[in-house]
């Protein structure tokens, strides 16, 4: 970087008090972006034209104005005080801007002119600002400089070949065409001519620049008359985030852009050159006729051309037109997906759309090999090598030294990594700020190192040191620690693609301290087993010092206020992500309480602006305490060390719990404490006056204080009547009369329309009329300045608010309170009759649509006919799918009582038998005995007798007590005995005698044991359906239960279908049990079991029947289960949480004798979606679960969770 030729300067301010305009800068220098951080500033990308603006201060780069292989950069003092001043400012970020005059002039001649050629190709007009009368004579001053040129060449051979050649390429590429010597009366313009390279790039490597800013004897050059345009590079950060969204990428630069757009011929007449390849030969003149290097137009014209590309191709080829609108950077572009194909297919378009204008791509590079087939290997990049996205703009001879980091991409390991060149030492001030302002880091991934550097530079600033000064020793061991500890950031390795989806969350955390404040933003996306977390940007700034220091608690406000504009550009860049997905985390109770508190008072200036701006960004209610430990925005506010940065995780990664599932986050919100010293220190405070006005009386937020109407209503009228109290001395006292309630009223509805139709009141008042004006016939009442509506009732006979009703707001809180009055009043009836009671005194915009939005958040009229929350079906458990012997995994069910007779004699009394079912669960088959009572005991013996027929069982499902809720006494009879303990305990000791593990089901969900309820219903229909009404004996009874289990497990496991097999015989439970249908005939064939062969043989054939059927199994059952066959509705979007107020469902009982209760757990299953919950209601505790693992493993859905209101609460049985 070149010497700067400042002066120490006598004094440096580094509070936030306003500075001084600078001075418009002369017309031959070039102005500095003030929106851009300070690191940015001596980025080569960021030089621009631009006109002086008094409220954006220049900062002024003075261009050389001879033949140079390098560029000096000469800072004038104030110019660089104003840059050192924005450095420790608090207002530094940019805001949205409009065009100016002269942007405005350029887009007007860039529309008017710009044609395309036969060929595709782009033709511009240069965009003059001024007469081109203004330019003097040049074709002199040229030769001389050619001259100079050539002496200069003369003494390198190697700098004569590459001049040669690239004017050569010019020639033979028509981008300059040779034209005779002008005549005295045709107006021209000559460009002095020079070569520049890049530090670093081989000898033979150049760029000729042509300069337009070369003065005539007017005092005017070519840049003098030409307008910049409007910026339109985009932010390069934004860029490369987008860069990272995709799965699969590529990347490419469009060869020489700037030459493939031509320059109309009347335009060439300004840019002509004058060249000879040999000292001997004579002097020849050109034209040059594309966008010129040198020209203040040239890089916008290029991106202007890119922009206009992308317009005309919004319609034909959308995503072309997205890559080169948002992911073009000067002439870099990259592009993606999430597919190879997909990628190819855009890679494929981009290609035609770009050589529709005669625009080409070149330095191929992909992450994926594929992406890059049919490419010309000439025209792509070494697969193994990285790709510098540090990006120069059009040109710079010290782009190279001008950094320190520079991000690179690897595209064969798909991460990106830090190239670095060696820092040099830093001994004055000077050269201190000169080091630190290299630092390019545009994803922000470096912050806390970039800041520590910054907080260095701090110290030397504030201890006001001269330019050229050595530093003090303490000074310069800081700066050695990092100057040698900076290579270890080139080992790395930061992953380019950033995984998100629809339930991705933004996340963002904030913090401050004595030096500086900073912020860090990651994407956080659920995945099983572990979320996947992305650092995606950050920024950090140093806190200002010396005179006017704020405290750690503004300062961690703005902190707050800097993540909150961060989230506002970096949510846009994520399709699929709204605002409700992104969590902000701030470690100070004192700036949470600013931000959240609810009703707020009225804060001083400098809170009260940038908790408006934060709330506007990021609503208060997703703001949430973190401890000091658990922040990583800690590192960005009191910078790292590098080989501190290499180290620390908790910056890459952040906390440890954002991988666990959302519902285990540590989500805490402090309620806001307003007489806090520090928090009510920024309270403005109020004066008590004799006499006010109502509306004085009424803060902006008075209604929203109330939830019913009857107590606005009557606390207006009484703060109406103490109003009257202190300005007159007769004023009605006792209870409040209807006149006094009448006229709040009219206060209240006043109010709403000044503040939601003020825009409707003017129209009335100005006499416009507007479409609601007219339809309604709007008037303002005379006495009240009330607006009514004037309708088609003025000759009726009813009272004034039925033939003029008041109109009210759509949206706003007292409409919200007046219908709710309304509802309540006529016992919570329809819309239509709500409405109708309505318009009798109101009439509300949208009014059906008003009404019917608030009677759905009606929780009385929720109860009466509620929701039940469904959350979709799971995974099946792996013990449905997995190919185990028969009756290894089971679940067991009771059911009847079945009425029997003890023996075959007449008069014979009756008894109560109980079917025990036992399913399978890998292959559906059933077992059914005879219980004779519901006692443990004869449970116990009913699961010996199963145990010993059918073999010991691993696992055991059962019902819970919860499920057995009816009316009749019998199941309240089998509900007592599965809820007692003294059997649980019987039972599980009897299964653990055969290695037999118990499990139970949650309670209250059925649809948990679906397998066996299944079977059982499908038992009981056999069961009936043939006893009717007969008493079996004992002995019949047995027989007929035997059948219905051969019935059962000779029943098709899967839906026959003809195309489903290529066996005939369908698949049954019994197969797995005797290789055949239980109910099946004997097979024809002779018996492969006969005394002729062997046993050996008999064994291996049973194998192979067996094999077969579980194969058939593994291919026709088991891919049928692949579809979701209910609980299809979408309840994504209001999911059950922690605290939530619930209705708790009770079979048997009308809804709105239902409980309610609270969610005090939930239990997520394996895809982390909650199925189960513990609830707890007023009376009573809940019993908690005691096996959670069954809401793991299980995964059926959970329809007992029932919405209160769709806005607030959720339910749960």
């Amino acid at each position: 970087m070149g010497h700067c030729n400042v002066q120490s300067p006598k004094k440096v301010r580094f509070d936030n008090t306003p500075t001084q305009h600078l001075s418009p800068s002369p017309p031959n220098q070039q102005l500095v972006d003030q929106s851009i951080p300070f690191n940015d500033l001596t980025h080569p990308s960021r030089i621009i034209k631009q006109s002086h603006s008094h409220c954006n201060p220049p900062i002024i780069v003075t261009l050389p104005s001879i033949p140079q292989l390098s560029v000096t950069s000469k800072f004038p003092e104030n110019d660089l005080l104003h840059s050192v001043e924005r450095l420790f400012d608090l207002e530094t970020d940019s805001t949205a801007k409009f065009l100016t005059p002269e942007e405005t002039l350029a887009e007007d001649i860039f529309l008017k002119t710009t044609v395309r050629l036969p060929d595709g190709r782009f033709s511009v007009a240069l965009p003059l600002k001024d007469s081109p009368d203004k330019l003097g004579p040049s074709r002199s001053k040229a030769i001389q400089r050619l001259y100079a040129m050539e002496k200069k060449l003369s003494q390198d051979s190697i700098l004569r070949g590459a001049y040669c050649k690239f004017m050569q390429d010019y020639i033979d590429q028509g981008h300059m065409i040779r034209v005779p010597p002008p005549p005295s009366s045709l107006k021209t313009n000559y460009l002095p001519h020079h070569a520049v390279r890049r530090s670093g790039d081989p000898p033979e490597k150049i760029r000729v620049v042509f300069n337009a800013s070369f003065k005539t004897n007017t005092g005017y050059s070519l840049n003098d008359l030409l307008l910049p345009g409007p910026r339109l590079q985009l932010n390069i950060d934004e860029v490369m985030t987008r860069f990272r969204l995709d799965k699969y990428v590529f990347t490419a630069d469009i060869r020489q852009m700037f030459r493939q757009i031509r320059h109309q011929s009347q335009d060439q007449l300004l840019l002509r050159i004058v060249w000879r390849f040999s000292p001997d030969a004579p002097i020849q003149d050109f034209a040059l006729s594309t966008v010129t290097y040198g020209t203040t137009s040239a890089p916008w014209l290029a991106c202007r051309v890119i922009k206009e590309l992308a317009l005309s191709h919004s319609t034909s080829h959308p995503e072309v037109s997205q890559i080169l609108s948002t992911r073009t950077y000067v002439d870099d572009l990259n592009g993606g997906a999430d597919s190879i194909d997909e990628a190819i297919s855009r890679r494929d378009q981009t290609i035609h759309v770009l050589a529709s204008a005669q625009l080409d791509l070149r330095k191929w590079a992909s992450n994926h090999p594929g992406i890059l087939e049919g490419i010309p290997p000439d025209q792509c990049l070494p697969a193994a090598s990285s790709i510098n996205l540090h990006h120069d703009g059009a040109y710079n001879a010290e782009s190279a030294q001008m950094k320190i980091l520079g991000v690179c991409w690897n595209p064969a390991g798909d991460y990106f990594h830090y190239q670095l060149s060696e820092a040099n030492d830093a001994l004055t001030k000077r050269d201190l700020l000169s080091q630190i302002a290299r630092v390019y880091d545009p994803l922000g991934l470096l912050s806390p190192i970039i800041i520590k550097s910054r907080i260095i530079f701090r110290q030397v600033a504030h201890q006001s040191f001269a330019w050229d000064s050595s530093l003090p020793p303490d000074v310069l061991i800081k700066w050695k620690k990092i100057q040698q500890e900076l290579p270890s950031i080139g080992g790395l390795k930061i992953p380019r693609h950033v995984p998100f989806a629809n339930d991705s969350l933004l996340i963002g955390f904030a913090d401050a301290s004595e030096q500086g404040f900073g912020c860090v933003i990651y994407v956080v996306t659920p995945q099983p087993g572990k979320n996947q977390i992305r650092l995606i940007s950050s920024k950090a700034k140093v806190a200002p010092v010396g005179k006017g220091t704020t405290t750690i608690p503004r300062l961690e406000l703005c902190a707050a206020q800097l993540l909150a504009k961060c989230v506002s550009k970096v949510l846009p860049l994520f399709p699929c992500l709204s605002l409700d997905k992104v969590i902000a985390f701030l470690d100070s109770n004192i700036a949470l309480c600013w931000i959240t508190a609810n009703p707020a008072p009225c804060w001083k200036n400098f809170v009260g602006n940038r908790v408006a701006d934060i709330q506007r960004r990021i609503p208060s209610s997703q703001w949430h305490y973190i401890p000091s430990a658990e922040n990583p925005a800690d590192a960005a506010s009191r910078g790292l060390y590098p080989n501190e940065f290499i180290h620390n995780s908790l910056w890459r990664e952040g906390p440890s719990w954002l991988c666990l599932p959302l519902a285990q986050w540590k989500l805490s919100r402090p309620i806001p404490n307003i007489n806090h010293p520090t928090v009510a220190a920024e309270t403005k405070s109020s004066h008590a006056v004799s006499a006010v006005t109502t509306a004085e009386m009424f803060s902006q937020q008075w209604e929203y204080q109330f939830s019913s109407l009857t107590k606005l209503v009557r606390s207006t009228a009484w703060l109406r009547r103490f109003s009257e109290y202190i300005s007159k001395s007769d004023v009605a006292t006792g209870p409040l009369t209807t006149e006094e309630l009448r006229s709040a009223l009219h206060v209240l509805v006043r109010r709403a329309q000044v503040q939601a139709l003020s825009h409707v009141i003017d129209d009335i008042k100005g006499k416009r009329v507007s479409q609601l004006v007219r339809t309604l016939g709007l008037f303002l009442e005379e006495n009240s300045n009330l607006v009514r509506i004037n309708g088609r009732l003025a000759a009726s006979h009813q009272h004034l608010d039925a033939k003029h009703p008041v109109l009210l707001p759509a949206h706003h809180h007292l409409t919200k309170l007046v219908v709710e009055h309304s509802h309540h009043l006529n016992l919570h009836g329809g819309p239509k009759i709500t409405l109708g009671h309505l318009r009798q005194r109101f009439w509300i915009i949208n009014g059906k649509e008003v009404v019917r939005r608030q009677l759905s958040q009606c929780n009385r009229c929720f109860q009466i006919k509620p929701i039940p929350f469904q959350p979709p079906m799971g995974q099946l458990p792996s013990s449905r799918i997995a190919a185990k012997s028969a009756f290894l995994t089971v679940g067991v069910d009771y059911a009847g009582p079945f009425h029997i007779k003890a023996a075959r004699l007449r008069g014979t009394a009756t008894l109560k038998a109980y079917m025990v079912v036992v399913v399978c669960f890998s292959t559906k088959a059933v077992h059914i005995e005879v219980a004779s009572s519901l006692s443990t005991p004869a449970f116990i013996a009913a699961f010996r007798r199963f145990c010993d027929r059918r073999g010991n069982p691993a696992n055991v499902y059962s019902d819970n007590g919860g499920n057995f809720v009816g009316a009749a006494s019998e199941l309240r009879q089998l509900k007592k005995l599965i809820t007692d303990p003294e059997h649980r305990r019987l039972t599980a000791a009897e299964a653990a005698v055969h290695g037999t593990q118990w499990h139970f089901i949650p309670p209250r969900a059925p649809h948990f044991g679906g397998l066996w309820e299944a079977a059982v219903k499908q038992a009981k229909r056999l069961i009936y359906s043939t006893m009717k009404d007969q008493c079996l004996d004992l002995e019949a009874f047995q027989s007929l239960l035997t059948r219905v289990e051969a019935i059962l497990n000779s029943r098709p496991i899967e839906d026959i279908s003809p195309h489903g097999s290529d066996d005939i015989e369908y698949l049954t439970p019994g197969h797995f049990l005797i290789l055949r249908p239980m109910t099946s005939a004997p097979p024809i064939a002779p018996d492969p079991f006969d005394q002729s062969t062997s046993l050996r043989g008999q064994y291996r054939h049973a194998m192979e029947l067996a094999n077969h059927f579980w194969k058939r199994w593994s291919i026709e059952f088991i891919t049928s289960q692949q579809t979701f066959l209910k609980w299809n509705r979408d309840d994504s979007k209001s999911p059950p949480r922690i605290g939530q107020v619930v209705i708790i469902k009770e079979d048997g009982l009308p809804p709105l004798s239902w409980k309610l209760g609270r969610i005090v757990g939930l239990f997520p299953g394996p895809d982390n979606i909650h199925r189960v919950a513990d609830s707890k209601w007023k009376y009573c505790d809940r019993p908690k679960i005691k096996n959670r693992n069954r809401a793991s493993e299980k995964t059926f859905s959970y329809t007992h969770l029932l919405r209160i209101t769709s806005r607030t609460s959720v339910c749960v049985s």
